[in-house]
């Protein structure tokens, strides 16, 4: 079934308009029309089967059929700390963790980042923040993620406090696996998940996330792509929540 992202304020009770790029995938690429029945999401927790109702030059309306809440959303809140990455690495990231759940992702700029902050712009965050709605709709989710403004380690880490459980994944990690902890952690509403850029995480940064709470948790014997790792972690951590299988 095939969903698109509208915004909140395009919807009234019953219809809803649709812009931008939704509107051109539906008009030039699908080629739908007057009568068409679709499915929309608005990243607010609700789910609408509409028709479409009339195609404007930039604006189509939709007559809405039904609406309700679907429960596709996790439990718990994860947020998901990570490394800049070259190329289209942070793009497939932010795809693949919002089809796996999280609830917001956090651009970091580490010490061994190649990619600095200053390259980081507004477009790359809102190009960012179209893929998750995109992937969003794609995977059924009600609630579309926050691709928040980058920072560096130092500034981001007082948020980190906020959290029940830190997670930073480090493949020198030997203290306890992630199963151990998953399952020896109790009442958590809330996790951090931190994962560094190409270059890995420094045994300093490490030891400043430890000194905030965080517990250090390796993947297992193999070294991950930076890319490959995020997806990793989420997937386990998704699944030790009972949000999986």
């Amino acid at each position: 079934m095939r969903r698109f992202f509208v915004e909140p304020s395009l919807i009234s009770e019953n219809s809803a308009g649709i812009t931008g790029q939704e509107f051109r995938h539906i008009v030039k690429v699908l080629r739908l029309s007057k009568g068409d029945e679709i499915f929309l999401v608005d990243g607010r927790g609700f789910h609408y089967r509409a028709v479409i109702d009339s195609i404007g030059r930039y604006e189509l309306t939709v007559k809405i059929l039904e609406k309700k809440i679907l429960k596709t959303e996790p439990g718990i809140e994860v947020t998901l700390f990570q490394g800049f990455l070259k190329g289209g690495k942070f793009d497939m990231v932010v795809q693949k963790a919002t089809e796996l759940g999280t609830r917001k992702i956090v651009p970091v700029e580490f010490s061994r980042s190649d990619l600095k902050i200053e390259k980081i712009d507004n477009e790359k965050i809102k190009r960012w923040q179209r893929i998750a709605e995109y992937a969003a709709c794609q995977s059924g989710r009600i609630t579309v993620p926050r691709v928040e403004s980058p920072g560096k380690f130092k500034e981001i880490f007082s948020s980190l406090k906020d959290f029940d459980l830190k997670l930073v994944f480090w493949e020198e990690a030997e203290k306890s696996s992630l199963k151990e902890i998953m399952r020896n952690s109790k009442n958590i509403e809330t996790i951090a998940l931190i994962l560094g850029p190409e270059g890995g995480l420094t045994s300093q940064e490490v030891m400043e996330a430890e000194k905030g709470g965080a517990l250090a948790a390796s993947l297992g014997p193999r070294i991950l792509r930076a890319e490959t790792a995020a997806i990793a972690a989420l997937t386990a951590v998704m699944y030790e929540l009972g949000d999986m299988g």
